[in-house]
């Protein structure tokens, strides 16, 4: 007796059975790895929306401490300045204060042009036009300093005014060093007096990164410390 035919027999035939059996097993695998791949993204997707929210809570936008008398004030993640209580505008005032002094005093040409942009995000458009014509000055830093000097900067204590929560106080020293022989001049004692206020207005991209609440200057001066 014959046995029966099989597609083995028929080369044709056996093409004709792995295009449509093979080729089609072969191709449920691809949309089934490919479900795999897009659900596994989706679920880290979610992990990693929930532990944003969760590190929103936990990890403050500000933290600071008051030395005058040791009290620890956390800003966590306001939406305008509208949410903030008196003490935590004092404390991002305080904060935002100190680093605008430490952007604008300090000194190094390789590191000048982020220096500027965040002064420029901390400031009201007059005092930004204000630092501007001291850089572009004949006795600027720019050409006593060039790239030969740096000027490093410490903060001392930051203090609000009493009678005026929005004008800070800050001391700090300024040390200019020599690149080439890393000697130090003599420690400049002084005192930046800054007054405050929160802008209103749309911030574009980089500024809302640098200075989300749109806290501002509005003046700013730099005096001799008088108690130095």
């Amino acid at each position: 007796m014959m046995p029966k035919p099989t597609v083995l027999n028929d080369p044709k035939a056996s093409e004709w059975d792995y295009s449509t059996n093979n080729a089609a097993a072969v191709d449920r695998n691809r949309w089934f790895i490919a479900f795999l791949i897009m659900a596994s993204l989706c679920c880290l997707l979610a992990v990693a929306w929930i532990m944003r929210g969760s590190m929103e809570q936990v990890i403050p936008v500000i933290l600071h401490m008051d030395y005058r008398n040791g009290t620890v004030v956390s800003v966590s993640n306001p939406r305008s300045k509208d949410d903030l209580t008196p003490s935590e505008r004092e404390a991002i005032a305080m904060e935002r204060a100190s680093t605008l002094v430490m952007a604008r005093e300090t000194w190094d040409k390789a590191d000048q042009l982020h220096r500027d942009a965040l002064v420029h995000a901390l400031s009201s458009e007059q005092t930004w036009q204000s630092y501007q014509a001291d850089e572009k000055a004949e006795n600027s830093r720019a050409v006593k300093f060039a790239d030969k000097y740096r000027v490093e900067v410490e903060l001392g204590t930051v203090t609000p005014l009493p009678d005026d929560p929005n004008t800070i106080q800050v001391r700090f020293v300024t040390t200019v060093i020599d690149f080439g022989n890393g000697q130090r001049g003599q420690r400049q004692y002084k005192l930046a007096t800054i007054s405050s206020t929160y802008a209103s207005g749309k911030l574009d991209y980089a500024t809302a990164l640098l200075n989300p609440l749109n806290w501002r200057s509005k003046r700013y001066r730099v005096d001799k410390d008088p108690n130095r």
